[in-house]
């Protein structure tokens, strides 16, 4: 997703994120939590876990992948729980910039 965007714009995008590192077991957001972060998975492998009217749905996170909530999602609530499966590494970037996000970098919200 950010392999042909400007240097400009991955400068503004990594000076508002926050680098969180993981330990394999870590849970790193809780189904329940309020939905107030994007991440970028950077390093390690990553789970994704839910409950759904009885059935566990399980996605898998890899290096590259943007998770959590995304720009024009109405999610209030993270609906499944994100655990690291190794070591790891992920980007954290706010809700509450979303605005900014879609005026400064239209290429990731398209």
């Amino acid at each position: 997703a950010f392999a042909d965007l400007p240097d400009d714009q991955i400068t503004w995008f990594l000076a508002q994120t926050q680098e969180v590192h993981l330990k394999a077991g870590d849970t790193y957001v809780r189904q329940g939590d309020p939905a107030d972060w994007m991440f970028v998975i950077l390093e390690g492998q990553f789970q994704w876990r839910g409950e759904f009217g009885g059935e566990t749905i399980v996605l898998p996170g890899k290096p590259g992948d943007v998770t959590g909530v995304l720009p024009f999602s109405r999610m209030k609530q993270f609906t499944v729980t994100g655990r690291a499966v190794t070591d790891g590494r992920v980007l954290k970037f706010p809700v509450s910039l979303f605005s900014e996000l879609v005026q400064k970098m239209p290429e990731l919200t398209t």
